[in-house]
């Protein structure tokens, strides 16, 4: 036998059925700078290594006669090796470089679905350029892969074999078929009720007609650590989360935003709650929409209160983002781009370090450091922006929250994303500063002067082609 097969994942499906002749576009760029003793044939046998180690790594999505996975027993994933001279615009030709690479898409029949290239800037300073398609490749699986490739290359560069771990129990394969089993009638049913009505409340106000989106909008968002360690005490004192409180937040400005009393909003969510998924690369990842209605004496403890219970519940009945919003009526404003959610809460504790003077490592060792700068104005998913407002945010290391602002120039304009921005701000500060007071059914209470958090949402964007 040269294959396993195994069912498609609910996201591969969707993927597929945006795949255009067979290929798919949607590549996700991981650019790791190299210190230390990394030889080309080391960097081929690291890479040979992690593709035995994780099936996901040697899989092709095939459609006939019905779409499935197919695991190959052996592949390997070509690695082209270039040089470029350190100068000041070598990093600027390393970004020209990542968005070829993104931009090259992969035919879902033919494994593996990745490739990586070598930059090399000296003779202990190196960058690599790997590439994956996004239907086997989500952020814990980036983690994943960066921490096993710098052991193998360390286990290289002390002259062992290979790092020495066997491969995980659990594969990519397995778990769509676990998570498939999860897929019943009772939780199609528990999904039906609470979404039911829901049908334009998902959606973000638009300001024009919904076009296909060959730019996305971008902009910057921080909460200040004085207003991190807030809303920190306050979710303590509730029995929950940060980022419940942040999320709830959000729905609380999406209703302000929308003028309604109501707002169905998506947060997304790693989906790896068993410990033996915290070895394996594969797209896991997933969303749970989160309707909060908020009454005439609803408070935002109340609030943070039924956030908590609904995502709860949402763990326990758990279906994939693409069977949830089967359950809910986009509306014919919707039908002319009818993908995703629409307004999308990513809250990581993925930290980003950006290029820099770096101090090389002991000879016979090796250095990995994740590189954001080539990739900051990239779109992680194309598909997420069918969405009209897309936020990331991820601890800076000081105690604040800082991320970007993703958004859909055909939906929303950029004075719509600032006024969005202070809305949730105005949101965030009075649930840390007083959780118990009413929230209003627009969102808009604003507390007085003296009791504002200095640290703002700030507004402005601009536009970036992907």
């Amino acid at each position: 036998m040269t294959h396993l097969t195994f069912r498609p994942s609910f996201f591969q499906e969707f993927q597929a059925r945006r795949a255009t002749g067979g290929r798919s576009s949607e590549n996700v760029p991981t650019v790791l700078r190299l210190l230390g003793d990394v030889e080309a044939e080391a960097m081929r046998s690291a890479l040979a290594a992690m593709v035995a180690r994780h099936e996901a790594l040697r899989t092709a999505l095939i459609t006939e006669p019905v779409l499935h996975q197919r695991v190959q027993l052996e592949a390997s994933i070509p690695l082209r090796v270039i040089a470029l001279q350190r100068s000041p615009t070598a990093w600027r030709m390393l970004r020209h470089l990542v968005l070829a690479e993104r931009a090259e898409p992969f035919a879902l029949d033919r494994a593996p679905l990745a490739r990586a290239t070598l930059v090399r800037l000296g003779r202990r300073d190196q960058v690599l350029v790997f590439t994956i398609s996004h239907i086997f490749w989500d952020a814990a699986s980036k983690r994943i892969f960066v921490t096993e490739l710098g052991r193998h290359l360390e286990a290289f560069a002390a002259g062992r074999r290979s790092s020495g771990r066997p491969p995980p129990a659990v594969q990519f394969g397995d778990w769509v078929e676990w998570q498939r089993s999860l897929h019943r009638p009772d939780r199609e049913r528990f999904w039906a009720q609470r979404l039911l009505g829901a049908s334009a409340l998902i959606a973000v106000q638009p300001d024009r007609p919904r076009r296909p989106a060959d730019a996305i909008g971008l902009s910057t968002a921080v909460v200040s650590a004085a207003l991190v360690a807030r809303l920190n005490g306050v979710a303590q004192r509730l029995g929950t989360t940060l980022a419940i409180a942040v999320l709830t937040a959000y729905a609380i400005a999406v209703a302000g935003h929308t003028g309604r009393a109501e707002a169905t909003v998506a947060m997304t969510h790693v989906n790896r709650d068993r410990p033996e998924l915290a070895q394996m690369i594969g797209f896991c990842s997933d969303a749970f929409l989160v309707r909060l209605a908020l009454g005439r004496s609803t408070t935002g403890a109340q609030c943070v209160g039924a956030v908590h219970a609904w995502i709860a519940a949402s763990h326990r009945h758990w279906l994939p983002i693409e069977r949830q919003l089967a359950h809910v009526d986009r509306g014919p404003a919707l039908q002319t781009q009818p993908a995703m959610h629409e307004a999308v809460l990513n809250l990581t504790p993925a930290a980003s370090v950006t290029a820099g003077a770096l101090r090389p490592p002991a000879p016979g060792s090796v250095e990995l450091r994740a590189l954001e700068a080539p990739v900051r104005r990239l779109s992680p998913d194309a598909g997420w922006h069918n969405a009209a407002i897309l936020v990331n945010l991820a601890p800076d290391g000081r105690g604040a929250l800082r991320g970007r602002v993703e958004f859909n120039p055909h939906t929303l304009d950029e004075a719509a994303v600032a006024a969005f921005l202070a809305r949730w701000h105005r949101s965030l500060t009075l649930l840390a500063l007083r959780p118990g007071e009413r929230v209003s059914r627009d969102g808009s209470r604003e507390p007085p002067a003296r009791e504002r958090d200095p640290g703002q949402l700030p507004a402005g964007g601009r536009l970036a082609r992907y």
